[in-house]
């Protein structure tokens, strides 16, 4: 067996769904996972990653790495595996700097855990990620934000989302912030506020996007009967990672599994389509394989 990380970064807001939710605050809700909070399930990124896979027309090869299509006979499970893809980092609002990335001790702790598959502890790079990361989820505190720099912090307070937070500058974030820069992810800023577990969802529901959508008689140019929705977004900027598992198939080991994997997504980082809402410009995302 052998695994690799897996980020994906937001280009244009996404949308992976759940379809329309009765009794929720929006019609067509994003994906939540046990605990409430944005999360892109395995079987929704594994679908269009194989879709793109597809369109590079490797056909064989696809259907060893992610198996073979409904219908048709299994003859072998597939080559890889794939986690969730877990929120680590998400654009908030921000009083001084315009937005910052915000995180907490809760997903830090889910990317230590993701760390312990692709053995991120021992890897050269990510090594210090994952020690930043366990160093601040042991130095966070309740209700208090821990940021990565003075310029988003007035009089000893950090407003995120408009909810006013107490914060004080930790070097421990911006060493985990170098930390993910050095390990190639390319974000359009580095700048992160760790905020205690009991703010994260306040905050993180803040962020996301809701949009109002209506269709209109083409005629009349009036709102057409049952035509009005509203949708979920996360928005451009968030970060994502994952996990991927390679085994052995047929003649195939693992790490070849691994790079045959790398190859079909055409380039590393790549960039591809996840969720719904594609033709108006929604989930679009950059792909890299670590």
């Amino acid at each position: 067996m052998q695994a690799l990380a897996l980020f994906v970064y937001a280009l244009s807001p996404l949308h992976v769904g759940v379809g329309r939710a009765e009794g929720a605050h929006v019609d067509l809700p994003v994906q939540r996972d046990e605990f409430e909070l944005p999360v892109i399930w395995a079987s929704s990124l594994k679908g269009a990653l194989k879709s793109h896979a597809y369109k590079r027309g490797a056909g064989n090869d696809v259907r060893l790495v992610f198996g073979r299509e409904p219908g048709e006979r299994p003859d072998s499970i597939s080559g890889v595996t794939l986690l969730d893809a877990r929120l680590l980092l998400m654009p908030a609002r921000s009083l001084r700097g315009v937005w910052i990335y915000v995180t907490t001790p809760h997903l830090l702790r889910l990317f230590t855990t993701y760390a312990e598959v692709y053995k991120g502890g021992e890897r050269e790079g990510f090594k210090d990620a994952v020690e930043n990361a366990q160093k601040l989820i042991n130095n966070s505190i309740k209700n208090k934000a821990l940021v990565s720099s003075k310029d988003y912090v007035d009089n000893g307070k950090i407003f995120l989302n408009e909810v006013e937070v107490e914060a004080s500058v930790d070097p421990v974030v911006e060493a985990f912030a170098n930390a993910l820069r050095n390990l190639g992810i390319q974000l359009p800023k580095f700048d992160i506020a760790v905020v205690g577990d009991d703010l994260s969802r306040e905050v993180i529901d803040r962020s996301l996007l809701v949009q109002y959508r209506v269709r209109l008689n083409r005629e009349t140019k009036t709102v057409a009967e049952g035509g009005l929705w509203s949708e979920e977004y996360v928005p451009q900027f968030t970060l994502f990672h994952s996990a991927v598992v390679c085994r052995d198939v047929g003649d195939r080991t693992a790490d070849k599994v691994c790079a045959l994997f790398n190859n079909l997504l055409g380039g590393n980082p790549a960039v591809l389509w996840v969720g719904g809402k594609e033709t108006i410009g929604k989930g679009l995302v950059r792909i890299w394989i670590k």
